[in-house]
Order: C-alpha cells, then sequence, then structure tokens
C-alpha cells in the first residue's frame, strides 16, 4: 500500500540566468503546485524532522547487521566508518540518513532471488532484467 499523497522538490542554482531561464519556464508551463498540493506539502513538513530521526534510527542498526552478513560483499551507508564518504557525512549531516543499499555476494540471479524475497524494498530498474 501506497501512503504518499504528494510530492514537491526544488531547482536551486547560483547562475542567475539559469535561475531567470527556469522562472520563465515554471511560469510559461504553470508548474506551480496547487493550493491543496501546497497544503498537503506543508501538513508533511511539521513532521519531517521526527520521521527522518526515526528513519534514521532504524536505518543505522541494519547498516550494520547487513555489513556482517557474510552474503553482502558491500554496504553502502554513510554512517559506516568504511563508507568512502563517511568523513564528508560526519561534517555535513547530522545524521547518517536513512538509505541504505547494498550488493550481494554471487551473481545477478542471487540479488534477484534477496529482492523478491523481500517485503520492505522493490528493484529500482525491475525492467532492466
Amino acid at each position: 500500500m501506497v501512503t504518499n499523497d504528494v510530492m514537491g522538490g526544488a531547482v536551486l542554482t547560483n547562475d542567475a540566468a539559469l535561475g531567470d531561464r527556469l522562472a520563465f519556464l515554471q511560469y510559461v508551463g504553470g508548474a506551480v503546485p496547487s493550493p491543496f498540493d501546497c497544503w498537503l506539502l506543508l501538513r508533511g513538513l511539521k513532521t519531517l524532522a521526527v520521521r527522518m530521526d526515526r528513519h534514521q534510527a532504524m536505518r543505522w542498526p541494519f547498516a550494520r547487521f547487513l555489513a556482517r552478513h557474510p552474503r553482502v560483499e558491500r554496504v553502502y551507508y554513510p554512517g559506516l566508518a568504511e563508507h568512502p564518504g563517511h568523513a564528508v557525512a560526519l561534517r555535513q549531516m547530522r545524521g547518517s540518513g536513512g538509505m541504505v543499499s547494498f550488493e550481494v555476494r554471487g551473481d545477478r540471479d542471487t540479488a534477484r532471488r534477496v529482492a523478491e524475497g523481500t517485503r520492505l524494498f522493490r528493484l529500482a530498474l525491475a525492467s532492466a532484467a
């Protein structure tokens, strides 16, 4: 079951000419959220900090578990000391984020079986089989 009801984003630049061009394209394209979409975004932002703290707290033990698992080749999580971006993450982030990815030891079929055996995530590129 999908529970998300709105998605928003931002485009940021330090290039004034590009900013002007993007503003024009947004204006002529009508890429502006409706009042209801804005209300949904505001509602979600009010609890974002609490949700992200919980999100991060749940990923740390999971990443450690995966890093120690004999059938896992590599874990990508900046909270782990062996991650190449660990030092940067310590300087730039309040936590280590909530996204964890990993490589399964073995071939593509082994990785597919692991992914298909879960209920917590799906293949990002299911058509790339």
